[in-house]
């Protein structure tokens, strides 16, 4: 999967983390990428180390609003887990 299919998956302000992945880790290395309860759910084949990077982006997008990038948390919205932040949140409520 290319960098712009990966970020075509998910709102921009994910855009950033799918970066810092893509710049670390070679594209035939990310086995799966995608959304899974609110956050970016990745398998990978790599280092121990590159394992556990992939595993700090997973985490850094649940605690990341997809829709504009600033500091969030997993909320849900009408049945779907999502990562968002309360500005985002109220305006899609």
């Amino acid at each position: 999967m290319t960098r712009e299919d990966a970020k075509n998956m998910f709102g921009k302000g994910f855009h950033k983390l799918i970066d810092r992945l893509y710049d670390r880790l070679k594209p035939e290395q990310i086995e799966s990428i995608k959304s899974k309860y609110g956050r970016i759910d990745l398998y990978i084949n790599g280092t121990e180390e590159e394992q556990e990077f992939a595993y700090q982006i997973e985490r850094e997008s649940e605690r990341t609003c997809e829709i504009c990038g600033e500091p969030g948390e997993l909320k849900e919205i009408n049945g779907w887990i999502t990562s968002i932040c309360d500005k985002c949140y109220n305006k899609k409520i």
